[in-house]
């Protein structure tokens, strides 16, 4: 079995909790077990590349926000069974901290982490991996069943990926204004009351 396990946090790269601790935990005892595990995660500017031996892969991923394109560069590293991906965007994740400050979130977060999430789909797809499954973990990949089924660009990919969604603080939701829903490139039909709306606002997490 292959699995893609989705994550904004990673020990040790970087973590702000939780989430970060479990997404280091199961993905090794699940090598352990057997399973093919590929992780996938930002590159964040505080990760230090070299103490963790992370390599480029000359790779690009091109992937639309709306009508604007942005490029992000594929990083690697292996270790213990398990193959971990980087996302790198200067534009998005060469800054201070995971989400902002410890008082405020940056403002686009909402950008920042649906070009991840768009970014891992085309990564399965450049790659050709093939996953039987994509374990999607909290709001910051909370769209990817979504956009491995529509596409990321308008056009329908309909993957036949299973996927599974774990969330590890409801405290999250992943709120953004209805205005900024066409940056997702998904069908109207993806913005009602049944999806992703949530009293006029968008829901990553519904």
């Amino acid at each position: 079995m292959k699995i893609v396990y989705v994550s904004s946090e990673i020990v040790p790269f970087a973590s702000t909790g939780g989430l970060g601790d479990v997404s280091a935990a199961l993905p090794k005892a699940l090598a352990v077990q057997g399973v093919e595990i590929i992780r996938v995660l930002p590159l964040y500017q505080q990760i230090d590349r070299e103490r963790y031996r992370i390599k480029p892969c000359n790779v690009e991923l091109h992937v639309p926000l709306g009508q604007v394109w942005y490029c992000g560069c594929v990083w690697k590293q292996e270790f213990e069974g398990v193959t971990t991906y980087f996302i790198r965007s200067r534009e998005f994740f060469d800054r201070t901290g995971i989400y902002g400050s410890e008082e405020h979130g940056y403002a686009d977060n909402f950008e920042r982490f649906l070009f991840f999430q768009k970014a891992v789909v085309r990564l399965i797809d450049v790659l050709d991996l093939k996953p039987d499954l994509v374990h999607c973990n909290d709001w910051q990949a909370a769209l990817i069943p979504m956009l491995l089924h529509y596409g990321i660009d308008g056009t329908i990919r309909d993957g036949s990926e299973c996927t599974l969604m774990t969330v590890h603080n409801l405290a999250h939701h992943g709120w953004a204004p209805a205005e900024k829903f066409y940056m997702t490139n998904l069908p109207d039909s993806c913005y009602t009351m049944h999806t992703l709306e949530f009293y006029g606002e968008i829901n990553m997490l519904k």
